[in-house]
């Protein structure tokens, strides 16, 4: 399950054999709590929807239908929260710490360490996706000691990089923006690589026909499509953006528009393909 996620790792990151180690660990908890963890997805899916979320909460204040997927700082367990105070009980500690080998952070590099989050909350959004709770309605999403979503589920995104961050009181049912599953390699991608200032980032992806390569370096996009069959390159784009930032996700910056390519090339029928895409720091 965590094959390619890891092959990714190896070749990007410098890894001592403990860290490899705990890292295989790391993949293997997650891989042998997967069956646990697509039921509990399924069981909050019946229970939580547009119509009920607010009706369940019991502060009358209240009023966001978001749901929140609640943990702590640097922790992988994980409640189901109505608001930063009601944890709902038949989903307290659905993920518990028996669930997931904890990767040994000194053993690795602070960016690491954020990455073995964003695979957590890949895997967590992959049996979102398969349990199809974006059917819901709602926006989902974790939440750090607090009511603040810092990664939904929606479209797999952190903070303001996310369609739904701050979408709390809304009347209206919300969907994703995607017309199709992602495998989890991609929600990796799409969770990873717009958080951190790589100074360049290649995504590859295809589908029957074509190949699309995008090329990020220093603010500018580039983007070349191929024939698959003969490899012929059939069209080349380069434009300029803003710079952006990890912190901020502003209308056609870099980063903008990054999100914006990745979401565009899903629903044209591409598949992102992780072990043909690189970084550079």
């Amino acid at each position: 399950m965590f094959k390619e996620i890891y092959n990714y790792l190896r070749v990007n990151f410098e890894l001592n054999e403990e860290a490899k180690k705990a890292l295989l660990n790391f993949f293997d908890s997650m891989e042998n709590s997967n069956s646990k963890l697509e039921e509990s997805m399924i069981q909050i899916g019946n229970k939580y929807s547009f119509e009920t979320v607010k009706k369940l909460k019991t502060t009358p204040h209240i009023s966001t239908n978001t749901l929140f997927f609640w943990r702590e700082s640097f922790e992988f367990p994980m409640s189901i929260a109505l608001d930063e105070e009601e944890i709902d009980n038949d989903f307290m500690l659905f993920i518990n710490d028996s669930d997931i080998s904890n990767p040994l952070f000194g053993y690795i590099d602070g960016e690491l360490e954020d990455i073995c989050f964003d695979v957590y909350h890949a895997w967590v959004g992959f049996n979102f996706q398969k349990a199809k709770l974006y059917e819901r309605g709602i926006p989902m999403g974790i939440t750090i000691n607090s009511d603040i979503v810092s990664y939904y589920f929606n479209d797999f995104s952190y903070d303001n990089f996310s369609d739904y961050h701050q979408v709390y009181e809304t009347d209206k049912r919300v969907t994703r923006p995607f017309h199709r599953d992602l495998t989890i390699e991609e929600i990796f991608i799409r969770t990873h690589l717009v958080r951190f200032p790589y100074t360049v980032i290649e995504l590859f992806a295809q589908n029957e026909d074509y190949i699309e390569q995008m090329k990020m370096e220093h603010s500018i996009m580039q983007v070349t499509k191929s024939e698959l069959s003969t490899g012929n390159l059939l069209s080349m784009t380069e434009n300029q953006f803003e710079v952006g930032n990890r912190y901020e996700r502003k209308e056609n910056s870099d980063i903008d528009q990054l999100i914006k390519y990745f979401e565009s090339t899903v629903n044209k029928g591409y598949t992102f393909q992780l072990d043909k895409c690189s970084i550079e720091k």
